[in-house]
């Protein structure tokens, strides 16, 4: 993958163009049952790197990232999960299934942190 379309992927992931826009989203709640959903997925994407099969985590870990959007996000966080995954789709390309698998897999698990934080707030409300 080419600086530029590494670079195009970054820009496009930090303005939100991912899922949704990032203004209509950031502080704003994803549904419960799409968080455990994306938490069942994450584990299972794990399981299957324990098992060595990468591409099959990384089509879950996918599922995941999707699901959560950027709802996780905070303007009071500093979140540098964007650039972990375009580092992880450049080993991808590159070859590299193991360490684009766990890239993926730290993305998807620091988001859900957030997020479920987001949602321990949300319940005591």
């Amino acid at each position: 993958m080419s600086c530029a379309v590494a670079c195009a992927i970054a820009c496009a992931f930090a303005s939100g163009m991912d899922v949704r826009p990032a203004s209509e989203v950031a502080g704003k709640c994803i549904l419960e049952p799409e968080y455990d959903a994306a938490v069942k997925l994450s584990g299972r994407a794990d399981q299957f790197i324990d098992d060595g099969d990468y591409v099959a985590a990384m089509t879950l870990l996918d599922q995941g990232i999707g699901i959560v959007g950027t709802a996780y996000y905070s303007e009071d966080i500093i979140d540098d999960t964007g650039m972990k995954l375009v580092l992880s789709h450049i080993k991808q390309e590159e070859g590299v299934l193991a360490m684009a698998a766990n890239l993926r897999s730290r993305v998807l698990s620091s988001r859900l942190a957030v997020y479920g934080r987001r949602l321990e707030c949300k319940k005591k409300k």
